[in-house]
């Protein structure tokens, strides 16, 4: 991983700003037309895909709506002020991951968030796909 910071390992005809997902972090994105069904700020229960996300831990449904928005490849920021269920939805978000096959890097300022997380995949049986 360290070595894919390095821009000397890129290959040359791509620079690290022609990337789709690099612009729309640095740039914002407006929401689109075809943008996936959702409330203002929950799952409706019509989307055909809501109920079939396995959880690790219990989701109210704007938990729900940001584990749905990552598992259909949506970029989503979670934040919020303590005890809001942060952790609880980055910890369905990373189980949800690791049911579907996938790689997750978990980054965060706080250690103290990094070790709930952590705490949390563990009691979910989850520890052995966790790397420190």
């Amino acid at each position: 991983m360290y070595e894919d910071l390095n821009s000397d390992n890129w290959p040359e005809d791509k620079a690290l700003e022609d990337n789709i997902l690099i612009q729309k972090i640095l740039e914002g994105s407006q929401k689109s037309e075809n943008d996936a069904i959702y409330g203002e700020n929950e799952v409706h229960d019509e989307h055909q895909t809501a109920h079939k996300i396995p959880l690790v831990m219990e989701a109210d449904s704007s938990q729900h709506t940001a584990i749905l928005k990552v598992s259909e490849g949506l970029n989503t920021v979670i934040e919020g002020p303590p005890g809001t269920g942060k952790s609880q939805t980055i910890t369905n978000i990373i189980g949800n991951a690791i049911f579907a096959g996938k790689s997750v890097l978990f980054v965060s300022e706080k250690q103290a968030a990094l070790n709930v997380v952590k705490e949390n995949l563990e009691q979910a049986g989850l520890s052995d796909f966790c790397l420190e």
